[in-house]
């Protein structure tokens, strides 16, 4: 977790590939104050939304490396609830078998897996919140609405927690952070298929 510490003295922390004018590799960086306020305001702006906080909720984290997945992970923790990362190798219904024994009510995930989630949510029945990585299109809002499912935008959910702040609920160290699914799941995802 990003502690209450001065963190002004330090350089920045999260940074994202941007392709530059001159069209070479370049990053943009954040500093940590920046990435700190993200982590409260996403935090907030899931508990906002109805997601409660502690250790009886479980969030899935489906994307690729990136700063939001690092925002994400800390505004869960920050919460006292439990990530569980959904990893592509694992394969679809490893997702849904996840997903699924998990009880995980909010999916947050990078662009390129919410189609695939919004297909898919009706063999998800807990899922009733997925936060895109991105703008939310209308195609991707009418698979919402059809699946009685929210999808909303990582950013919109930042600007709801700017708006409607809560408290963060410190874990314990008895506290669980995170539960990841390994590559042996596939066997019993054959059988729950």
């Amino acid at each position: 977790m990003i502690h209450p510490l001065n963190i002004t003295n330090y350089p920045p922390s999260l940074s994202i590939p941007s392709l530059s004018k001159l069209g070479e590799d370049d990053f943009v960086f954040e500093a940590y104050s920046a990435v700190k306020q993200r982590v409260s305001n996403f935090a907030s702006g899931i508990v906002d939304m109805g997601v409660k906080s502690g250790q009886q909720t479980y969030v899935g984290l489906y994307s690729i490396n990136r700063p939001e997945w690092v925002i994400c992970e800390q505004a869960i923790n920050s919460m006292s609830m439990i990530l569980v990362p959904l990893y592509d190798t694992l394969g679809p219904d490893a997702v849904k078998f996840i997903v699924n024994q998990a009880q995980i009510s909010l999916v947050v995930a990078d662009a390129s897996k919410i189609v695939v989630l919004l297909k898919n949510v009706a063999a998800m029945p807990s899922v009733k919140i997925i936060v895109k990585m991105g703008f939310v299109t209308e195609e991707e809002q009418a698979l919402a609405q059809a699946n009685n499912v929210q999808v909303v935008a990582f950013s919109e959910v930042e600007k709801r927690g700017r708006s409607f702040h809560h408290a963060p609920v410190p874990p314990t160290p008895q506290d669980v952070a995170t539960v990841c699914y390994t590559s042996g799941i596939a066997s019993l995802c054959n059988s729950f298929s």
